[in-house]
């Protein structure tokens, strides 16, 4: 199954958001994650006909941390359609305060069967053991067939809750807390999600393996601690960069989902240690944006795993949260 065939956004559900949430009339800002944007056009003919206007947003989209309400509201919009991704609980009631503009949520869900992928994901997990349970929200639908059919062969599915959704088995990008909370107490964590970027996070944040369907490439995969160790010793490696470097970037972000602490508590603290450090801020990181500063080392307060990312940086990057938890950092709260 092709990519364009699994994420089919139904104009009838989107309609329906429209008409719960917005009055008739209103001007929608329309927000797609990239993978969707080929179906732009008719999903605007559709709202259209409806006798709405819409703008197309453009610019990238990251995930529900970056909700363009600032465009929004510079093209007269009254609400933002966000496909793709749901909701971050405290940016969602943070936006409706700093901005008053509403944004209506259509996650996507992916039209897959993945019973085929997991007879051989069960393959490779410990016969009758605790297995933990986690997806994307793309495929969280059908998170509940999966631990029942988990139970049918012999395991004990266990889910943990999304610190930053609040939902069951759900994963973003920065935020692993429904497969952490589970680490502790299973064998193995059972990871659906499509691409390698998020289960390239996930091998950060939990110490047991994970086997990884991919419903994407149809693929299975079991992922070991030799991952996970060649993760650490490049962890180490920019922690030593960092011990070396004389000029900071501390590197904070103007998208209000990808806000990872106070720049000038760490600057404070970073400073204690003898460096020079200067706050940056920026909404698409680039290499050319960067390019020119004398720093020799970032902090990246913005999204955490642009750390990964070494083309954009003109100097070794370390998201504050690896940073602190190999360095021991005095003066933050």
């Amino acid at each position: 199954m092709i990519f364009a065939e699994m994420y089919e956004p139904r104009l009838d559900e989107i309609l329906e958001l429209l008409k719960k949430n917005v009055n008739h009339g209103s001007r929608v800002f329309l927000q797609l994650p990239e993978g969707l944007k080929k179906k732009a056009q008719i999903i605007v003919e559709g709202i259209e006909k409806k006798g709405y206007e819409v703008v197309v947003d453009i610019e990238p989209c990251f995930g529900a941390c970056d909700v363009p309400v600032a465009r929004a509201k510079v093209e007269g919009c009254d609400v933002v359609l966000h496909l793709g991704h749901t909701p971050i609980l405290e940016l969602d009631s943070q936006i409706k305060e700093m901005h008053g503009i509403k944004v209506v949520y259509y996650p996507v869900h992916a039209i897959v069967d993945l019973t085929p992928l997991l007879e051989r994901a069960a393959g490779l997990l410990e016969r009758g053991s605790k297995v933990s349970v986690a997806t994307t929200i793309q495929f969280h639908h059908v998170l509940e067939s999966i631990t029942e059919e988990l139970k049918k062969q012999g395991f004990t599915p266990l889910i943990g809750k999304s610190a930053r959704t609040g939902l069951e088995g759900v994963v973003l990008g920065c935020d692993y807390a429904a497969m952490k909370k589970m680490d502790g107490e299973v064998m193995s964590h059972l990871f659906i999600a499509g691409g390698e970027f998020h289960v390239k996070g996930a091998i950060r944040e939990v110490n047991k393996s994970i086997v990884h369907i991919n419903p994407e490439r149809n693929e299975v995969k079991l992922i070991g601690k030799e991952e996970r160790e060649k993760i650490m010793r490049r962890e180490m490696l920019l922690v030593e960069k960092f011990k070396e470097a004389e000029k900071i970037g501390i590197l904070t972000s103007t998208k209000l989902g990808q806000r990872f602490g106070d720049p000038f508590k760490v600057k404070r603290a970073v400073e204690k240690l003898g460096k020079k450090c200067f706050v940056l801020s920026g909404d698409l990181i680039s290499r050319e944006k960067l390019e020119g500063l004398d720093v020799d080392f970032y902090i990246i307060l913005a999204c955490p795993r642009l750390e990964e990312d070494t083309t954009i940086f003109s100097a070794p990057a370390i998201a504050w949260g690896t940073l602190v938890k190999h360095l021991k950092i005095t003066g933050i709260d």
